[in-house]
């Protein structure tokens, strides 16, 4: 709340030292999230999460509230439109955080609400766009301690640095790019509200698929995995392998950097992708414990490579049995052969996976609980 306050408070400096006096701030509000939905008859409806900033009476001093308002048209137009004649205040997109666009939306197509915030000169190609699982309202409406601002508090977790095997979340400029790319196929990330008794929380779901602006598909945690090291973007993340020494019991490896190079061959008929996957990986935890010796070093690196190389055959078999290619091979394909007449790549391409694996060595303290290590060896529990 307190860092959600300091931005919003920092934004309003800013555009009071170039356009406004402490009087027009008062009389402008700031939106940090849109959430886009449409109903079954085709009607648009929008949702917006603002801030506003009023001086109070009783302390003499500048506060702030959220507000949130919803309002529906035949057009995302009208709908921004009846925003503004129903406001007795302006209201400013310069500091939106995420744009939203329900399931729904997403079924019938994101593209006439998309060209519609890429075209209006209010709007900027800044926020993250994800796509909303669940009642908008409910969601909206849902009470998050960490930060009393749904917009806020979204941005804070897409604009962190990874720390999961997943695609990277896209802000709105990626996603026009994206959409020029290849045969216009875009993933987007999902989020969904989650009630808990302890506490209500906003938690990042599957990723989606969207071909032509439509709704394909959703992929799940360990396609998400295999795509995230096909595209390039396994940064950070976990990985489970079967313990050398325990059945039935598992080593749990840490990412540290990942590297996918692509090449792509083709003879005329068909095209060979071949993906090189370099990965640094550091051990985490092990069930029941683990000796490391040279042997099972070797061995931690044989699973990840095969757990690696098998995730991304996974995901691949998914795409191209669905022919749409989320895995940008049309791109890849058309750099390296322009003047090639090939419709759909995907379609006619066979994976190659070449992955390799490299455990780092441990820090020292490794046996957490006699704090004793053998020589030549490393021992963990």
């Amino acid at each position: 709340m307190r860092k959600a306050l300091i931005i919003l408070l920092g934004c309003i400096i800013i555009f009071i030292s170039t356009n406004c006096s402490y009087e027009d701030i008062n009389r402008i509000m700031f939106t940090t999230a849109i959430i886009i939905d449409v109903e079954e008859e085709g009607d648009t409806i929008v949702y917006l999460e603002v801030f506003h900033a009023f001086r109070s009476n009783q302390t003499n001093s500048e506060k702030g509230e959220r507000i949130l308002y919803k309002t529906e048209g035949r057009t995302i137009r009208e709908c921004f439109i009846s925003l503004a004649q129903s406001s007795s205040q302006k209201i400013d997109f310069s500091q939106n955080k995420v744009i939203l666009f329900t399931e729904r939306v997403a079924e019938v197509g994101i593209s006439e609400y998309l060209d519609f915030l890429v075209r209006d000169q209010e709007f900027i190609l800044r926020p993250y766009v994800a796509i909303l699982r669940g009642d908008p309202i409910e969601f909206i409406e849902l009470p998050i301690k960490q930060n009393e601002y749904i917009g806020l508090f979204l941005f804070d977790i897409f604009d962190r640095p990874l720390a999961f095997l997943t695609p990277r979340h896209l802000q709105i400029y990626q996603l026009i790019n994206q959409r020029e790319m290849g045969k216009n196929v875009t993933y987007i990330t999902s989020v969904r509200s989650d009630k808990n008794p302890l506490q209500d929380k906003i938690s990042k779901d599957e990723v989606a698929i969207l071909e032509n602006d439509k709704l394909v598909t959703f992929i799940e945690a360990e396609e998400k995995r295999g795509m995230a090291f096909m595209l390039n973007s396994a940064n950070k993340g976990m990985l489970n392998v079967p313990h050398p020494q325990i059945e039935g019991n598992f080593v749990v490896v840490e990412i540290l950097s990942s590297k996918t190079k692509t090449n792509v061959y083709f003879d005329g008929e068909s095209i060979q992708l071949k993906k090189s996957i370099n990965t640094r990986i550091t051990l985490d935890a092990a069930q029941g414990g683990i000796i490391l010796d040279e042997e099972i070093i070797n061995y931690i690196q044989r699973e990840t490579e095969k757990n690696i190389t098998n995730k991304c055959h996974m995901v691949f078999n998914k795409f191209k049995e669905l022919e749409v290619d989320a895995l940008q091979v049309q791109e890849v394909f058309k750099r390296r052969y322009p003047t090639a007449d090939v419709e759909n790549a995907i379609t006619i391409t066979n994976l190659e996976v070449e992955t390799t694996v490299f455990l780092e060595g441990s820090s020292g303290l490794t046996d957490f609980n006699t704090q004793h290590m053998q020589k030549g060896s490393h021992n963990i529990r």
